[in-house]
Parts: C-alpha cells; structure tokens; sequence
C-alpha cells in the first residue's frame, strides 16, 4: 500500500493511504461518512453493503471499463 505523509501547517502528521487491497483501509473509507456526519439528524445512510458492491470490481460496471482510485487520510492513526 503506497503512502504519502503531509507536514507543514498540521500539528501532527497526516498520512495519506490508498484504498487498494486493504480491507480495514476500505471499510475506514466506506465508514468515514458514519464519523463526519453522526451529529447531523438530517444525513440519511446509504447501505452498507451497497457502499461495498459500489466500490467492489466484481459487482460494479464502472470497473470493466474504467478505473478509480480512493484515498483515506489518518491523523494519529484516526480516519
């Protein structure tokens, strides 16, 4: 798994990873969301199994002829 750290205006360190075969990257990317927006009454959750099938090159068409890349950044090793 490639990662990148990014210094300067942060107190601490930000490392940027890329979602590839990691399944605790995937799932800190697909739950991110959970995090941001628990206190908001208003933000209605997707599925989380659909956020998998979405993100997954076996069950989602984009990806037979497309490709993407997501990325999670972790600050003392939180999303």
């Amino acid at each position: 798994m490639s990662s990148q750290v990014i210094q300067g205006v942060f107190e601490q360190e930000v490392v940027l990873k890329e979602v590839k075969s990691s399944m605790r990257s995937l799932k800190d990317f697909i739950f991110l969301p959970w995090q941001i927006y628990k206190q908001t009454p208003q933000w209605s959750p997707t599925l989380i199994s659909k956020e998998f099938r979405r993100l997954s090159k076996r069950t989602n068409h984009f990806f037979s002829h497309s490709d993407a890349a997501f990325f999670v950044a972790y600050r003392q090793g939180k999303t």
